[in-house]
């Protein structure tokens, strides 16, 4: 995993490796005691590439008021984000995070948080602990209340600060019942004309790190991965809220961030169409054993959540009635507007009616958490596809063999692939229910 650096210029220069638990006191968990609403969560907020454009002063949107602001880069930013951002804590990621995707961020913050509430338990286990990290993105610009519309009165907006914003949501009633805490995004509200629903944006979030224990952002995705964290705590039966009422204006920053993730940013002009300049879905994979292949310099992650979203529907799941969801097991994937999903987890997977049927099954990395009886308790229509993705050849055989899928499932040779990635590929084999 490796260790975690924080530098401050607060402290002459100092640079604090943290391989344990030595130093985590550095982010307070005390509940704060002021006469006036105090910031009790830290900030955190991922970056990259935008050392120069990123709004990371939020010294006047936060009033003024004290509070613990993390800016989260990696070690290829560090350098450049430490000299423009000189008042400001910078918590660099282990050099393991400069080849995954950006989920790596939050799936590292939350670790770092985790580990910071549990030490700060041990030290005073007679103060109460603030169990709330805010993570928050970089280019969030101007926050926006709505007044909830009556029959009498009608929908009204006021500018507000990100510390009004913050006060409210950390005074919400036994706030820390909720496994996660939302902001809107500007306009929502007109989609969503409810003051509080159990909907997800990424923009701003509060996490409780000792109720969402155990559930972790994941590491590898480049787009999503927050959705999906968002989708494993409802499926654990955990609580979650977004405020309506609060909008955040985002900014549109021209370079950084998550911008790479966009195929024409990372994509080489090989796989397009030079047609209509469509991607040409079939590039990004290949046949384990084709001798001549095509090799792209790109993270096979990537490779694999452009193929799910751009070729899902053409390819994968092309047969299927798209009245009939794919089930996606301990994962969601954007399989593009053509395919309806559902997404659960393997320990929790709900009750299902007698008549619910499935046009398709999507495993991703299960090792182990899926059973074969929770498989055989799940009903599939006759030529629904199934698709199993794991990490490399002989774990997509362990699978196959594990789950004992030939029994109602048919294979065939060419219908594994891998992703036509330079690096370590990912393998994935389709099949058809008989």
């Amino acid at each position: 995993g490796g260790g975690h650096v924080l530098h401050t210029r607060r402290s002459s220069e100092q640079v604090l490796h943290f391989g344990g638990l030595a130093g985590l006191s550095a982010v307070p968990r005390h509940i704060g005691r002021g006469r006036r609403c105090s910031i009790n969560s830290p900030i955190f907020t991922p970056s990259r590439g935008r050392h120069d454009i990123a709004l990371l002063n939020l010294h006047h949107t936060l009033e003024g008021v004290s509070h613990t602001h993390i800016v989260v880069v990696t070690k290829t930013d560090m350098d450049l984000y430490i000299t423009k951002w000189t008042n400001h804590i910078i918590m660099v990621l282990p050099e393991s995070a400069e080849s995954q995707g950006f989920g790596v961020y939050r799936y590292w913050i939350k670790k770092f948080a985790e580990q910071n509430y549990r030490y700060e338990q041990s030290r005073k286990p007679e103060r109460p602990m603030w169990p709330f990290v805010a993570v928050m993105e970089d280019n969030c610009a101007t926050w926006t209340m709505t007044k909830c519309a009556t029959d009498s009165q009608k929908r009204s907006e006021k500018g507000v600060s990100l510390f009004k914003v913050l006060c409210h949501m950390e005074k919400t009633p036994e706030v820390t019942k909720y496994a996660a805490l939302y902001a809107s995004h500007w306009g929502m509200n007109m989609r969503h004309p409810h003051c509080f629903d159990r909907g997800y944006t990424n923009s701003l979030q509060l996490i409780n790190v000792d109720l969402t224990k155990g559930i972790d952002f994941n590491r590898d995705r480049y787009m999503n991965d927050g959705f999906e964290f968002y989708n494993l705590v409802n499926f654990s039966g955990l609580t979650t809220c977004r405020f309506n009422i609060f909008q955040v204006q985002l900014r549109y920053l021209k370079s950084g961030g998550d911008n790479f993730i966009l195929p024409e940013k990372v994509l080489p002009l090989s796989v397009y169409n030079p047609a209509d300049d469509t991607i040409v879905v079939t590039k990004l994979i290949t046949m384990p054993d084709k001798t001549e292949t095509f090799v792209l310099p790109v993270p096979s992650h990537y490779l694999l959540e452009c193929f799910l979203f751009q070729g899902a529907a053409e390819i994968l799941f092309k047969t299927v009635d798209p009245a009939l969801p794919i089930l996606q097991i301990d994962c969601y994937f954007s399989l593009g507007n053509k395919v309806s999903t559902v997404s659960t987890l393997s320990q929790n997977i709900p009750k299902l009616e007698p008549d619910t049927k499935f046009g398709g099954l999507l495993l991703y990395f299960s090792a182990q958490r899926f059973s074969p009886q929770q498989l055989k308790n799940l009903n599939f229509v006759t030529g629904a596809k199934l698709c199993v993705i794991a990490r490399d050849r002989e774990q997509l055989r362990e699978e196959i063999l594990r789950l004992d899928l030939e029994e109602n499932w048919r294979f065939r040779f060419r219908d594994e692939f891998k992703t036509s990635s330079k690096d370590k590929p990912i393998y994935f084999l389709t099949g058809t229910h008989v």
